[in-house]
């Protein structure tokens, strides 16, 4: 992974530490505290220890000792002064007597100044709550006058739109929902573990409500073992997904490093243009004290190069799941026409072989003969032996209506009408073949009452690589919402389970350059358009679409992830060419999105105008040189 200043792309860093603790001694624990973080605040935001860690949660009675609660002022005061030196930022859970009132309280500590004290509002046995009408209060702690009230504020400035919100206890709605604005809320616990408890599963689902980052730390088993076995977890989700986690059912500290994509976290939530409930009052917000200071540092998380396949053991599982999308949409489209047959252009490419697998399957769904599908190959100028067989075999072996309709006189013909040179190579000669062939097909469709199956995937209509109202257009385009390194996963898991002689034909396919096929090679066998060479890697438009359309990441947040991704793989250089390639073509082909053909949005994200408003005319909100 690439090194960089991560609060340069707006990362909150952090480690999550359960430490190994001694039960009422706070001399012990805090020089605990203060050791972890000499060791470990120079390349994150934040540290962050479990509710109570000063003392432990199982004190008992011991929390009124005047002992135990003397010795936690000047404990503050150490911790404190560690931070100082190190410049960092410190959230620990600690008792806290205020007014001879005995609270179980959350301590921000930003570079030597208490900056705010969350008290939880549960009424124990040992601890009070808050009165139900409480305000914001301020607390005198040492000579510094602090804010103390549950729901402040805690603020970043040096990063965009960095709010937490801290809360002790259990993690729940109600606690949660006075912080339903805020992109962060830290959660602290102690308690005694039961093999009932679905900690993960809670957090995942509230963390997805408002689209929130949850950091959720407990206490480990080094608490006490009289009437059962602190722990839990260390986790981390983000808009309900777990980003990190480990277990603390153990007796050694356990520390768990992390970092909140703050971006992602700002997109989704702008995205559910709901009201702000946000306490504007500055009382309540509490700013941290210092700004960038630690060192470069690695990502920990792992970006994955196919974003659409986070889970790489589920790929084959999430293949066939699209493929049933796509086929379910087809067949509904289908049935809503009453137009049973379905006309599609077949070249062996990546594209019209995925179109055909939705086919048979939709076939299947509506108890069709597959003789339905009427599969029209169409040679042309560049047309290769190997694409062809491809096709026609492929067709042959799903007993398809197989028609083979060559283009080169028809075109040729066409040309010459238009005083075009056969012999001038130009966009003119290619577009010429891609509108014959989208002629071809619609009229076919007409004569015998069925409709154009459309081919081209979502990476294709990102960058416009389609030549308008030709493959641009069709009745039902199946693979609108399928980026094309998604249509290749989904050709190889069909393939896995097919009989050898189709497995074959898709295996070589998959293997096969992509090409548009309209500028002839020397030779017949040989392929002089190669796509990936003239615009980039598809993984990496794919990637590009993906942060770019889903979240509508900065151009530089993207680059940098890429480089994260295909650390190794990719030069920067290389992203850099690739990410203005993408910049370009995607904002010059509004237009042929804007009256774009509809078809099945499989991802949190969709390029058809029906869901997705951009002007035609934008030239773009980033240039190449901005990257």
């Amino acid at each position: 992974m690439k090194k960089s200043n991560l609060n340069d792309f707006n990362y909150l860093t952090f480690r999550a530490i359960s430490p190994e603790l001694r039960i009422g001694d706070v001399a012990y624990n805090s020089s605990v505290i203060i050791e972890e973080i000499e060791k470990y605040s120079n390349d994150i935001n934040l540290l962050i220890f479990p509710e109570l860690s000063l003392t432990g949660a199982s004190c008992g009675d011991l929390f009124f000792s005047q002992d135990l609660l003397a010795k936690i002022s000047q404990a503050l005061e150490d911790i404190a002064l560690a931070t100082a030196i190190k410049i960092t930022n410190v959230l620990i859970g600690s008792p806290l007597l205020i007014d001879n009132n005995l609270y179980n309280v959350a301590v921000f500590i930003s570079s030597g100044e208490i900056i705010g004290v969350v008290p939880k509002n549960i009424k124990t046995r040992h601890f009070c709550s808050i009165p139900n009408d409480f305000n914001l209060h301020k607390i005198k702690l040492g000579n510094t006058t602090v804010p103390f009230a549950s729901d402040l504020i805690f603020n970043f400035p040096n990063l965009e739109n960095c709010r937490i919100g801290v809360c002790l206890g259990k993690p729940d709605l109600e606690t949660y929902s006075k912080f339903s604005d805020l992109q962060v809320i830290i959660n602290l616990h102690s308690d005694i573990y039961s093999v009932e408890n679905d900690t993960e599963q809670t957090i995942k689902q509230l963390s997805l409500l408002n689209n929130q980052a949850i950091i959720y730390v407990s206490s480990n088993a080094s608490e006490t073992t009289t009437d059962g076995v602190f722990g839990d977890k260390l986790l981390i989700a983000e808009a309900g997904k777990v980003i990190a986690s480990t277990s603390t059912l153990h007796l050694e500290t356990q520390r768990l490093k992390a970092e909140i994509d703050l971006d992602i976290i700002n997109s989704l939530q702008r995205k559910l243009r709901k009201s702000s409930k946000i306490n504007n009052n500055s009382e309540f917000i509490c700013n941290f004290n210092n700004s960038n200071n630690f060192v470069e540092t690695s990502l920990v998380r792992e970006i994955p190069q196919s974003p659409y396949f986070p889970i790489p053991e589920k790929a084959k599982e999430v293949s066939m799941q699209i493929l049933e999308l796509q086929a379910l949409g087809l067949a509904k489209r289908l049935k809503h026409l009453n137009l049973p047959k379905m006309v599609l252009g077949i070249s062996g490419g990546i594209d019209s072989t995925l179109a055909l697998l939705v086919a048979t399957r939709t076939c299947e769904l509506l108890d069709i003969p597959k003789t339905n599908i009427i599969t029209i190959t169409m040679p042309g100028f560049a047309t290769t032996d190997r694409t062809k067989d491809n096709s026609i075999k492929l067709a042959e072996n799903f007993r398809t209506t197989l028609l083979e309709i060559p283009i080169n006189d028809i075109v040729t013909k066409h040309l010459q009408d238009i005083k075009h040179s056969i012999s001038e190579k130009t966009i003119v000669y290619e577009n010429a073949q891609a509108r014959m062939r989208s002629l071809i097909l619609f009229n076919y469709a007409n004569k015998i009452g069925g409709i154009v199956v459309g081919t081209g995937d979502a990476s294709e209509i990102a960058l416009g690589w389609s030549t308008y109202n030709a493959d641009h257009i069709s009745n039902y385009n199946v693979n609108a919402g399928v980026p094309k390194t998604v249509a290749q996963k989904i050709i190889n898991a069909y393939a896995e389970d097919s009989d050898s002689s189709i497995k074959n034909i898709l295996l070589d396919i998959l293997e096969t350059p992509i090409s548009p096929e309209l500028i002839p090679a020397d030779d017949k066998k040989g392929i002089s358009q190669e796509t990936e060479e003239i615009l980039g890697p598809y993984i990496l438009h794919d990637f590009f679409l993906w942060y770019f359309a889903k979240f509508n990441l900065s151009s530089k947040k993207v680059k940098f992830l890429a480089e994260n991704a295909f650390y190794g793989i990719y030069t920067s250089e290389e992203i850099d060419k690739c990410l203005s390639i993408f910049l370009k073509r995607f904002f010059a082909n509004q237009y042929k999105r804007s009256c774009s053909t509809d078809g099945v949005s499989l991802f949190d994200f969709s390029l058809s105008p029906r869901s997705n408003s951009i002007n035609d005319d934008i030239k773009g909100l980033v240039l190449p040189s901005d990257i």
